[in-house]
This record gives structure tokens, sequence and C-alpha cells, in this order.
């Protein structure tokens, strides 16, 4: 199988990422995290930055202690974010 074929395998199987035909090329567009657009580019190119963009992304922890508030944000490869707070004690020894 061709690289390109491979490389639209993977935009369509993300789902969030695809092509746009526009009067002077072709833009990609993505709706993971905040949405994201390209500038008018030739089709080759378009279709391998969409595949760049398609990729599978590691989830992220981000864990912010505030006094004795611990707030954890969880992000998934999909962009979904889940927020947890909990109060941790702290230890006057």
């Amino acid at each position: 199988m061709n690289r390109l074929r491979i490389l639209k395998q993977r935009i369509r199987r993300a789902g969030d990422v695809g092509v746009c035909k526009l009067d002077d090329g072709y833009a990609v567009v993505t709706g993971r995290f905040q949405g994201d657009c390209s500038a008018s580019m030739s089709k080759r190119s378009a279709i391998q930055l969409a595949a760049r963009w398609a990729r599978p992304c590691r989830p992220q922890d981000l864990i912010v202690t505030q006094g004795t508030t611990e707030t954890t944000y969880r992000t998934n490869s999909r962009g979904e974010t889940t927020v947890t707070t909990k109060q941790i004690a702290i230890d006057a020894g």
C-alpha cells in the first residue's frame, strides 16, 4: 500500500481531523482541544499535515496543589479533560 493511502486511513480513523478543498487549495481542520485550521496548501501536503494531527497523543496529567487543595486535570487522547479536586492533609510534625 502506498504512503498516501496509509495516511488517508489514519485521517479517517481519527474522526476529528479532515482535509477540505478550498478555491485556492486545500486546508486541514481539526476539532481536537480548541480546534485548529491550516492555511491553503497543496493536496499532498494537506494530507501529510492532517495525518500528523490525527496521530494519537499521550494522555496528560496535571496536578496543581494550593494549600490543602489538590486539583488533578486529566486530558485523554481525544482532548477531553476531567477535573478532580480533593483535600489533602498536611502533617504539622
